[in-house]
């Protein structure tokens, strides 16, 4: 199928508990966190820009939201389904996207693994002098609850919630708890994503990876602790670094990370005195998965959406990278063709910038692409809204 066109932190840092008296602070993760962002600012159109602004006030979908949430689970799946079927009828150009990329899979969606506990790593293999045993805390445990609030994304509320994530470490899709939720799906809706929309999300960003950075991500993968060893469901190593929010480094997670991907034993043992440099060379392996990551994650999210909110750091890029689709056709395969390698993600997007800045024709199509699926996301908020409505849930 050819889609020729879319017209039609801070970090507390130190050793583990029982290895320094001091906590040490580094201004480090903050700033890997936003490498490259002077990068990625937005380019000037030729042709000026308009703001979609949707049809449904804020209140009323607040009030649509706080409606779903009181369905019950028998009235919700009824709904969820009425949606469903309604958004199988529309054959706009976001439906043709997300047909001809579920169409590239032969797995039933049910079948792929749920998400599973982070790995833990060995404090007596990685710390032998000092070896803090890592203990899980509980999902409902405060100390969890206010961990998964400070490592949440700024950028959370405004994207949709997928069912189905693809997971940079293994290289498949995991299907999150709540993946069959009638209640997510419509909570969904509103913000404008189709059903299944996130399963052809993740499925693309599958086909985008090369698995270059595989062996990062793995070691990224691990659960995060404190330093007395507690580790917090739900929240990974590359989940506290991403945030830009203060966090603990142990130096179990921080050797561990070092001999996993560098196998170098002898440079830092714990308890670690020269913490810059050992936070200096953890950092400088992460930014290259955040790139790598972040950078495909992006695109994929942007062939399928207009919004730009849920691009978070590449927000700003997001009619660039609508350009960058719109050169490939729409065709997965193209794109991945022109992705950068570790050393070339700065001069891939300065390159593309600069291009698109100097091409007023591409521009425009960036734009008619953007304002198509603009369009089909208002159209699902509307369905959603009136499926509601209809139904007396809201006035």
């Amino acid at each position: 199928m050819n889609f020729c066109s879319s017209v039609g932190h801070f970090a507390t840092c130190g050793g583990d508990s029982s290895e320094s008296p001091f906590t040490y602070r580094c201004k480090a993760i903050h700033n890997w966190h936003n490498l490259g962002v002077n990068i990625l600012i937005p380019i000037l159109l030729a042709t000026p820009l308009s703001t979609f602004v949707p049809a449904q006030s804020d209140a009323e979908l607040i009030a649509a939201r706080a409606a779903v949430d009181q369905l019950s689970e028998d009235l919700a799946f009824d709904l969820a389904e009425q949606l469903r079927m309604e958004c199988s009828w529309v054959e706009d150009f976001r439906a043709q996207l997300q047909s001809y990329v579920l169409g590239s899979q032969s797995r039933d969606a049910g079948t792929w693994p749920l998400a599973e506990q982070a790995p833990m790593y060995d404090a007596k293999k990685h710390c032998p002098a000092q070896p803090i045993v890592r203990k899980r805390l509980k999902v409902g445990d405060p100390r969890s609850v206010k961990a998964k609030a400070l490592f949440r994304s700024r950028f959370e509320d405004q994207a949709p919630q997928p069912g189905w994530d693809y997971d940079y470490s293994s290289g498949e899709l995991r299907r999150r708890a709540d993946w069959n939720s009638a209640k997510r799906l419509l909570r969904n809706a509103l913000l404008g994503a189709a059903p299944d929309q996130d399963l052809a999300q993740a499925l693309l960003e599958m086909q985008m990876d090369d698995s270059s950075m595989r062996a990062v991500m793995v070691a990224f993968s691990h659960g995060y602790a404190d330093r007395s060893g507690r580790v917090y469901p739900g929240i990974t190593l590359y989940d506290a670094w991403s945030s830009g929010a203060e966090m603990e480094m142990p130096d179990v997670e921080c050797l561990g990370i070092i001999h996993d991907l560098l196998d170098d034993w002898k440079t830092w043992r714990a308890p670690v005195r020269k913490q810059e440099s050992l936070y200096d060379a953890i950092g400088d392996l992460f930014v290259k998965a955040q790139q790598h990551r972040g950078l495909r994650h992006a695109l994929a999210i942007t062939y399928f959406t207009g919004a730009k909110a849920p691009l978070a750091e590449y927000g700003s890029n997001h009619m660039q990278f609508h350009a960058l689709w719109e050169e490939c056709t729409s065709i997965p395969k193209s794109l991945v063709e022109r992705l950068p390698g570790e050393k070339t993600w700065r001069s891939f997007l300065e390159d593309w910038r600069d291009h698109v800045k100097d091409d007023s024709g591409l521009q425009a199509k960036a734009q008619v692409r953007w304002k198509s699926l603009s369009r089909s996301e208002e159209k699902t908020r509307e369905l959603a809204l009136r499926i509601l409505k209809e139904n007396e849930l809201i006035k």
